[in-house]
């Protein structure tokens, strides 16, 4: 009996000394047990929906059905007070109330890397149970780093561990990059080339989106290089006015399939709360699928007031009222098919362009009218890198009661500034060897010195030629 007693002392005395580091083991190894009930949930999985595939612009189930993906954004596993238990309630609410069928997320390379285990544990229980429970699908999307553009090595090891366990699951949906800028067409095609073959290895049935240039927004760009590979979604976030949506991605949308992955409204964006309800009106003429920016009520654009009650904003109403069944009247564009032109704007901003101006009162219709004031100036930027000595001259068409008083300007891709040069009315044309930049990545006009105030200004017909 005294030896028995001394044994329990020893054995309580050890694990008196031991207990942190039991503590420590259980911590670390808790979610991976937790996590295998999803495993063998999943292996017994009945999914009552399909993996999904392209042909054309469409998107389509297993049966050939068209699918027209549109849905909300939640944000990620920690964003707000009370995650753990909102998150699942939302996804609930936006599938019973706004009918959706989709909803986007996001992962974080840094919560992967601290552990992988309890990464993949939260975003089961907060995310994707939920929403397989309400048969959505379920795109992901990528926070490298600082936010970097391109993955590095810690990004492509997060990737293919999500392909390796979700490699059978249909509702799953990879959006590989997130919002690339700051960086090249060549890099961006770079990284796909690369990531891609790597994820459709380990997962060959997968759905796949790729983005473009300026924060993911220009995916026109890819008409001249398509990526080689099938079953692949081009996507946009097209935070933007009505005139820059066909240069940014209305060319790409008549040829392959589209989709939306982020839109919204507020005052320090330069989409409008009409832009946003054009661009939903562009999505339904050519069946475009979309996920609103983001179902809660901060980090706007917000589609909710109060995340008690569920209360939209008037953004989120009409994005839940166009999810009901409302439209709009929307006419598409006409696209010029001149090959020996590289429009900047025609009708509308093109090849990547959009609206950096200053100062101005902007009416961006057929022609680009406006109201100069002093210290005020037209410009149009593009995340591409378009070299002088592809083109033969630049030609604008200008209107004004006093030409002399503007000159034109080109900055290249790392923001030097071209030499001046003096506009006339009517129609203006620059010989490109003298632009004198490496590249060319935008076009400024400025008034070059007092103006009457303000002075209607109205352009035209800019362009390249080739």
């Amino acid at each position: 009996m005294k030896i028995l007693f001394i044994r329990l002392q020893i054995l309580a005395i050890i694990l008196f000394v031991f207990s942190p580091l039991l503590y420590l083991g259980y911590k670390k190894f808790s979610p991976q047990l937790d996590l295998y009930r999803f495993d063998l949930a999943q292996q017994k999985a009945n999914h009552p929906i399909s993996h999904l595939h392209t042909k054309g612009t469409q998107i389509l189930n297993d049966k050939n059905e068209p699918i027209r993906l549109r849905g909300i954004n939640l944000i990620s596993t920690n964003w707000g007070d009370k995650y753990n238990d909102w998150n699942p309630q939302a996804i609930d609410f936006a599938t019973n109330s706004w009918h959706i069928n989709v909803l986007r997320t996001r992962i974080y390379e840094h919560e992967y890397t601290e552990n992988p285990a309890k990464f993949f544990l939260t975003l089961e229980t907060q995310i994707l149970e939920p929403a397989r429970r309400n048969n959505l699908y379920i795109i992901i999307h990528p926070w490298f780093g600082e936010n970097d553009s391109l993955p590095g090595n810690g990004g492509i090891k997060m990737w293919l561990a999500v392909a390796n366990r979700y490699k059978n699951d249909p509702h799953i949906i990879y959006d590989l990059l997130a919002e690339p800028r700051d960086t090249t067409f060549k890099s961006v095609q770079d990284a796909y080339l690369s990531l891609i073959p790597q994820v459709r290895t380990i997962s060959p049935s997968s759905l796949i989106m790729v983005t473009g240039l300026d924060w993911g927004r220009d995916i026109n760009v890819y008409l001249e290089s398509p990526l080689p590979f099938d079953n692949l979604v081009y996507r946009t976030n097209p935070y933007n006015k009505t005139a820059e949506f066909p240069g940014l991605f209305g060319k790409i949308a008549e040829k392959y399939p589209v989709f939306f992955g982020e839109f919204g409204t507020e005052d320090k964006l330069s989409m409008s709360i009409q832009d946003a309800q054009n661009v939903m009106a562009y999505a339904d003429k050519l069946s475009i699928g979309w996920t609103a920016w983001h179902f809660t009520s901060t980090g706007c654009p917000c589609l909710l007031l109060n995340e008690l009650d569920f209360t939209p904003t008037p953004f989120g109403k009409l994005v839940k009222a166009n999810l009901a069944g409302t439209t709009w009247t929307f006419t598409l564009p006409t696209f010029d098919s001149d090959p020996d032109k590289l429009y900047v704007y025609s009708d509308f901003l093109e090849s990547g362009f959009s609206d950096y101006s200053w100062g101005l009162s902007n009416q961006l219709g057929v022609k680009v009218v406006t109201n100069f004031h002093n210290g005020s100036g037209i410009f149009f930027n593009t995340s591409r890198r378009l070299n002088p000595k592809d083109y033969q001259k630049f030609n604008l068409t200008i209107q004004t009661s006093n030409p002399d008083n503007f000159v034109l300007r080109f900055k290249s891709w790392d923001s030097q500034l071209s030499s001046s040069f003096p506009l006339v009315n009517g129609a203006n044309s620059i010989p490109a060897p003298q632009i004198n930049l490496d590249s060319i990545s935008g076009v400024l006009i400025e008034s070059n010195g007092t103006i009457p105030d303000p002075t209607p200004v109205t352009f035209d017909n800019i362009y390249f030629m080739l």
